[in-house]
């Protein structure tokens, strides 16, 4: 088992690199609720949107096991730690909550998504993920560069 001591600045970039990655993809994709009826859009689309989720929470646990907030049951209570610390806001942590349960959705039940799953996240949702990677970005920049 891995254990932190310390906030390892390059893996914390290196996952913020990885999400801004997918979002870009996924901007890329330029979906539509027409072409998502093809197979290659919508599981390319729903792929992206995956390691979207996946990276945010792996993120999230990054900070909250390397700083020792606490020791997450479950993953949603990554956000619980990082909003007791005030890391992220109420609303915030609410929302990628809900992330953790839409991640499981795409990686467990891919036949039970659909376009409105996928548009929802395109259209909306992504601003939350890009609002998370700001007030973590805000956090490590005090972190590092304050001693």
């Amino acid at each position: 088992m891995k254990c932190f001591t310390m906030l390892d600045e390059k893996r914390l970039n290196f996952i913020i690199e990885d999400i801004n990655i997918y979002l870009k993809k996924l901007e890329n994709f330029k979906i539509t609720k027409e072409n998502l009826k093809s197979d290659e859009k919508f599981l390319a689309s729903s792929m992206a949107i995956f390691q979207v989720l996946n990276k945010s929470i792996d993120l999230g646990e990054e900070i909250v096991t390397s700083e020792n907030i606490g020791y997450p049951l479950k993953l949603r209570d990554i956000f619980d730690f990082l909003e007791d610390k005030k890391i992220i806001d109420e609303k915030l942590a609410e929302k990628m909550k809900e992330f953790v349960l839409m991640r499981n959705k795409f990686s467990h039940r891919y036949e039970k998504l659909d376009e409105k799953d996928i548009l929802k996240f395109a259209e909306e949702d992504k601003r939350y993920v890009v609002k998370f990677i700001e007030e973590i970005t805000k956090h490590l920049k005090a972190k590092f560069h304050t001693k």
